[in-house]
């Protein structure tokens, strides 16, 4: 299974977890207590949850949502497909500002990838087989293949006239080299544009 899944849940979790967990390596189950290690109380601590930092490519499942939240503030979510070996793993997205108006220009099946903080989750699907899943907050996103949908409005539907047959597709620029300073040297294959 992916992630590690463990569905040995222990009993004390029971109705307060959902009925599979994840279980990385040297991680504890939720509820289990770290061993003594000389301080005083430290038997009594639980194991902070570190962060997972993701990179998921794959490609949109439907179009993506905007939303505002309690506070004001503009949001979109949407859910991406990744495709392994074996079978899909789906992730649930978030993005806010810059990263959310670059999601709301791509459409269902656009392909992408996504990098941020993550969580991992679990449910049972209809046949009642347990399943994995991610929920990430968009840090960066890049799309990997075609180009993004221009926004559109009422009545913006393409100038095509009969007759006409379809116009020579344009050059790509040469492209530069990342300027100094900014992390990275090396230029981005092709297939992140």
């Amino acid at each position: 299974m992916p992630f590690g899944i463990r569905t040995d849940a222990p009993a004390e979790t029971a109705g307060r977890w959902p009925p599979m967990f994840i279980s990385a390596g040297g991680h504890r189950h939720p509820g289990e207590r770290r061993p003594d290690s000389g301080r005083p109380g430290a038997a009594n601590e639980r194991r902070g949850s570190g962060m997972i930092r993701a990179l998921v490519t794959g490609s949109l499942y439907g179009d993506p949502q905007t939303r505002t939240s309690q506070a004001g503030k503009p949001y979109v979510t949407a859910k991406v497909r990744a495709d392994g070996k074996g079978e899909s793993v789906w992730c649930s997205i978030i993005a806010f500002g810059e990263q959310a108006d670059r999601l709301m220009t791509l459409g269902n099946g656009a392909a992408l990838s996504v990098s941020g903080k993550a969580e991992v989750n679990g449910w049972l699907d209809k046949q009642g087989e347990p399943k994995a899943g991610l929920s990430l907050v968009v840090d960066e996103l890049a799309t990997l293949k075609g180009k993004p949908r221009p926004p559109q409005g009422p009545g913006d539907a393409p100038n095509v006239r009969q007759g006409e047959g379809t116009a020579p597709r344009p050059q790509r620029p040469t492209r530069q080299p990342v300027a100094a300073g900014a992390g990275f040297d090396d230029e981005l294959p092709d297939c992140f544009s």
